[in-house]
């Protein structure tokens, strides 16, 4: 693999069954850059969310692609019949999700439906290399995420070909884009609070508002807090996994359509991710199969700006023509990140 390179890799296929034969899975093999296949089952502070609106909880760290949703897409094309209601409250809100709309161009992602009656299969399929215009400087010293001490990256002083401030209120309210060569998309990450329950969606929105807000007041007085200086820091946690999980929330549940009722038999994805000081690479695979049934302002007053993502935050990969993003991770603890003794 070429270093400095960042790469984003999302296969996904919904696997549809209207007979009760036994569904055959499709294989999944992350690349070897990726650490070894874990279930999410074992690990206590971690998630996966199906889309940007389902609901986050805070303690834990949260992982979302678009491709369930591409498929998911398909799925409806396929079966051609107007959905008219839900068992499940979380499928409902996959079904009506708008947020993956155009997140990608038509040339970035491939769909395929197969219809081989009682059987139905739909595949979204993604990869995208982010190289950053030059890599980030690794930290030899541990990097205090909450209490766990984590390897990391990022930078001392401006460089303006690796990172630009998006938004800055004070070191707990900041955004930062790590710069990639392709001028089509952006890696942001943001800083902010958090409530104990909330949906990436609102944080999206919340962000675009506040962007507005601190470029009309601007001032001659706050203008060091609109760029990075000489002085300003930066320090991001080194995130790498690779997670297999069934939405057993939404197995064995039902939805009709206009003609008859339709059960999800099993609702599977496997993520893996690396964010370093070369890049962000991410590879995601999904299945679903179904079955046919009856605060205060601060002063203005200058200081050297301490850009620690050392507590909760949200990566998103997305396009700069659209809102939302194709990957999004909450990053709520050090579950996921690379461990680093004292």
């Amino acid at each position: 693999m070429v270093k400095n390179i960042s790469l984003l890799l999302t296969f996904l296929c919904l696997f549809i069954s209207f007979s009760c034969k036994q569904n055959q899975e499709i294989e999944f093999n992350a690349d070897k850059t990726f650490p070894d296949a874990t279930n999410l089952m074992e690990l206590e502070e971690t998630e996966f969310l199906a889309t940007l609106e389902s609901e986050v909880n805070k303690d834990k760290n949260a992982i979302y692609a678009a491709s369930l949703l591409f498929a998911w897409n398909e799925i409806k094309n396929a079966i051609g019949q107007p959905i008219i209601s839900f068992e499940n409250p979380e499928l409902e809100r996959m079904n009506e999700s708008s947020s993956y709309i155009n997140v990608l161009a038509k040339d970035e992602y491939i769909t395929r439906v197969e219809i081989d009656l009682p059987q139905i299969t739909a595949e979204a399929y993604f990869r995208k290399s982010l190289p950053f215009m030059e890599p980030f400087h690794k930290y030899e010293v541990s990097f205090l995420f909450k209490n766990d001490n984590v390897e990391s990256f990022g930078l001392f002083g401006a460089n303006y070909n690796v990172a630009l401030l998006k938004y800055y209120k004070n070191d707990n309210d900041f955004a930062i884009e790590l710069i990639p060569q392709d001028e089509e998309h952006e890696i942001l990450l943001i800083k902010t609070s958090f409530e104990q329950k909330f949906a990436l969606i609102d944080v999206i929105d919340a962000y675009r508002d506040k962007i507005q807000s601190w470029i009309n007041n601007r001032t001659e007085k706050n203008s060091w807090k609109y760029y990075l200086s000489d002085e300003d820091q930066l320090k991001v946690p080194i995130i790498e996994f690779n997670i297999a999980h069934n939405y057993t929330n939404i197995e064995k549940s039902f939805f009709s359509t206009t003609e008859m009722p339709h059960q999800i038999t099993k609702m599977f994805q496997q993520t893996a991710f690396i964010l370093n000081e070369n890049g962000a690479e991410v590879e995601s695979y999904a299945e679903i199969a179904e079955e046919c049934v009856e605060e205060i302002e601060e002063e203005d007053l200058q200081k050297p700006k301490k850009l620690f993502f050392d507590s909760e935050f949200i990566i998103l990969l997305k396009r700069r023509d659209n809102s939302y993003p194709y990957f999004a991770m909450y990053v709520a603890n050090a579950e996921l990140m690379k461990k680093m003794e004292k």
